[in-house]
């Protein structure tokens, strides 16, 4: 599979990893993954477009690990006593999101890479 249908297929699965991790934070991930599969898809330079597409995803990675650094202090805390119960109820799905924040991350740098090739002029190959 060439560079630009894997690049394509992995903002893809960010856009689909999105939908599971906006059950507790306001995703952005999924608008800005369709978009960058979008300009992608549609574009005739795709050098001159994966430059923008670069540029955008390494945004969302340091929103993303602003994120993640942000909320796993603010949910490592001790919570009031008044919502001690709620607090332990949501744990589960407080950690799901964080691992799913952190794959999110990961995924975004792979694409990354094979945009960054796609921008220099080559193909990377499977």
């Amino acid at each position: 599979m060439e560079g630009l249908n894997l690049s394509q297929n992995l903002l893809i699965g960010l856009s689909c990893l999105s939908i599971f991790t906006c059950t507790i934070r306001s995703d952005y991930n999924f608008p800005f993954g369709l978009l960058c599969f979008y300009m992608l898809r549609t574009t005739e330079k795709h050098a001159m477009t994966a430059k923008v597409v670069l540029y955008i995803l390494v945004s969302l990675i340091v929103c993303d690990l602003a994120y993640v650094v942000t909320m796993w202090s603010v949910w490592q805390g001790k919570p009031v006593e008044t919502v001690k119960d709620m607090w332990e109820y949501f744990s589960v799905a407080r950690y799901v999101t964080l691992g799913l924040s952190i794959l999110s991350i990961l995924l975004k740098i792979v694409t990354a890479v094979f945009i960054n090739l796609i921008r220099k002029g080559g193909q990377a190959s499977k």
